[in-house]
């Protein structure tokens, strides 16, 4: 079975996109701590609203709720549903392939 580690309950997910403030607050934060722990690297920090407006846009988008309230409550979501989703256009085997490097290179632990 699919273990419980990097995953979120749906109800947990359907809760947090039901509030924008939330989400802008959750998106800022964690810019800012990408940029604070990474440097500026592949972007400039007054990119922030651009960026953080337009993930926003998206995870309040119709078609994203409507995918996320297809899973029944109490259902997991694992952290590499949720990347497929937020990136539909990207092959599962590159998403695969980006969340291998991640774990190689400690990204998300």
């Amino acid at each position: 079975g699919l273990s419980k580690r990097n995953t979120v309950p749906s109800e947990e997910l359907k809760s947090f996109l039901s509030s924008r403030e939330r989400i802008r607050e959750v998106l800022e934060r964690s810019f800012d701590l990408l940029m604070s722990s990474h440097g500026v690297g592949c972007c400039e920090k007054s990119s922030r609203g651009h960026i953080v407006g337009k993930l926003q846009q998206h995870l309040e988008s119709q078609d994203f709720v409507a995918k996320i309230r297809e899973y029944e409550n109490g259902q997991c979501i694992s952290f590499r549903c949720f990347a497929s989703l937020v990136w539909p256009t990207v092959p599962a085997k590159e998403i695969s392939a980006s969340l291998k490097w991640a774990r190689q290179f400690q990204a998300f632990r």
